[in-house]
């Protein structure tokens, strides 16, 4: 399923949850800041906006996306690149 919408998920997130899960990742940036991590796992990267928020927040070594869909991944990869971010690796 998530394949069919990865064209579309970022804008339905968005919509969906009123622009909250932009505050969550947010949220979530503030809480790991103080553990200082080097080494990150994103699961269910979708299309990397956590593993791009965590390279911006948190300046870690690597961070690593892993998502079942292919598509989701291929646009979290376009996404990173766009970004000009070498330490996420999906």
């Amino acid at each position: 399923m998530f394949d069919s919408i990865a064209s579309t998920y970022d804008l339905l997130n968005r919509l969906m949850s009123f622009g909250q899960d932009i505050r969550w990742r947010k949220k979530a940036m503030e809480r790991l800041k103080a553990l200082k991590p080097v080494s990150l796992l994103d699961v269910a990267s979708g299309t990397a906006d956590m593993a791009i928020d965590a390279c911006r927040w948190l300046h870690p070594t690597e961070v690593i996306g892993i998502d079942l869909s292919e598509e989701m991944l291929r646009i979290g990869k376009e996404k990173v690149s766009r970004h000009k971010l070498d330490t996420v690796i999906t």
